[in-house]
């Protein structure tokens, strides 16, 4: 889908004669997704990253203090006017950069207000954590020297003959689970039972500690800073997580997916574990504890973790998958461009497609992934009201809001 890009902006002028550049501590790599090339800026001290097109980084990669914003952009023009980026364009990006800490400069008062960096980045940090209240992260410590001490481990737990025998391992498991699915069906009433419900929760935490460290080893093993670990409070429930976006700023994709799967992977393995106890003992309180580890594994991963509609491992892998960067982002701008030139007939609006079929497809997702989240938000609500039903109204309340 062929689009105009346009060149010029009203703002320009507050932007024009700044002399910025990179920050020096700025690492770039290059990432390609479906044959276009990307670059991934990082800020190693706060860990954050940032993705910009080829053609954006056309003009990221010649900023200097010896150069106006204006002087650079021209260049940029001239040298190749057929990839330049906008100025609408040039604007966001310098202020992404800026938002981040990633841009080093002395920046006017006029511009300081086009940016608002502080004001904003607090904000947008309090209202995300408020829109997921029941997920919300607390860091507590840095697992990063931890990590490195046992490094020699990690290099021996994930190489190709763990995965040789993770693969037999579950193919093993699943062949119990064919074999006595009637037993585990039948079983399936005793999950919520009241008496069940605290053991639950042990197993719960226990298999989400594990699959945290999943995460964190395979990201430390390819290279990846793993700096954060804390609770987050899920469905208002304590459980681990660990800080594992080190993992974004890999050039191969296979590295990417392989971080994404690991917590699921070592999830599966430890409930193929249980599986194979569950099967072979009499004992009510182990049969117990294993059932619970084999019904979390499982309806957890498909409801939460295995599922790409909502930003969770299995998200990252389909992004991965597909090699479509920020899809969610993308998915929600494609629908606001939507909105804006059919509803309000805005010529000026731009989609993020590079192709109708993709226009069409992302906004599929797009919508897909509202309506589950919607679908997810109402399950919670009705399940949480049934045991208190006064939390469950005040869900409610705070989700219409």
């Amino acid at each position: 889908m062929a689009k105009a890009r346009p060149m010029f902006s009203e703002s320009w002028h507050r932007v024009a004669l700044e002399r910025v550049r990179l920050s020096s501590s700025a690492h770039i790599h290059k990432q390609l997704f479906r044959g276009r090339r990307f670059y991934v800026v990082k800020d190693p001290l706060n860990q954050e990253f940032f993705r910009i097109s080829e053609e954006a980084y056309l003009f990221v990669g010649r900023l200097s203090l010896d150069k106006t914003v204006e002087e650079v952009w021209q260049e940029v023009v001239r040298l190749y006017p057929e990839q330049a980026p906008g100025q609408d364009e040039v604007i966001q990006v310098l202020s992404q950069l800026h938002r981040s800490n990633l841009l080093h400069s002395q920046l006017a008062p006029d511009t300081e207000q086009l940016f608002e960096r502080q004001r904003k980045t607090a904000q947008k940090k309090l209202r995300g954590k408020a829109l997921n209240f029941l997920f919300l992260n607390i860091p507590i410590w840095n697992p990063n020297r931890a990590l490195a001490f046992i490094d020699p481990l990690l290099k021996l737990l994930i190489s190709p003959l763990s995965l040789i025998i993770w693969l037999g391992v579950i193919a093993y498991a699943g062949w119990e689970a064919i074999a006595h699915g009637k037993e585990l069906f039948d079983d399936r009433n005793s999950i919520l039972a009241p008496q069940n419900l605290f053991l639950l929760y042990i197993c719960m935490a226990v298999l989400k500690l594990i699959h945290e460290f999943g995460h964190a080893a395979v990201c430390r093993r390819f290279g990846g800073d793993v700096t954060q670990c804390g609770v987050m409070l899920m469905l208002l429930m304590p459980l681990p997580y660990v800080d594992a976006t080190a993992s974004w700023g890999f050039q191969a994709r296979w590295k990417r997916i392989a971080v994404s799967s690991a917590g699921m992977a070592i999830e599966l393995f430890v409930a193929a574990i249980a599986l194979f106890i569950w099967v072979r003992t009499g004992d009510p309180f182990v049969k117990a504890i294993t059932y619970n580890i084999i019904v979390i594994a499982s309806v957890s991963t498909l409801l939460f973790n295995a599922n790409p509609l909502l930003r969770f491992d299995g998200y990252y892998i389909f992004s991965d998958l597909i090699d479509v960067p920020n899809l969610y982002q993308r998915a929600t701008q494609q629908l606001k461009f939507f909105f804006e030139k059919v509803a309000f007939g805005v010529r000026q609006a731009t989609s993020p497609a590079h192709s109708t079929s993709e226009a069409w497809w992302i906004s599929i997702y797009g919508i897909a992934a509202f309506i589950y989240r919607i679908f997810l938000l109402a399950f919670i609500t009705y399940t949480v009201s049934q045991s208190l039903l006064g939390v469950g109204f005040l869900v409610a309340l705070f989700c219409v809001g």
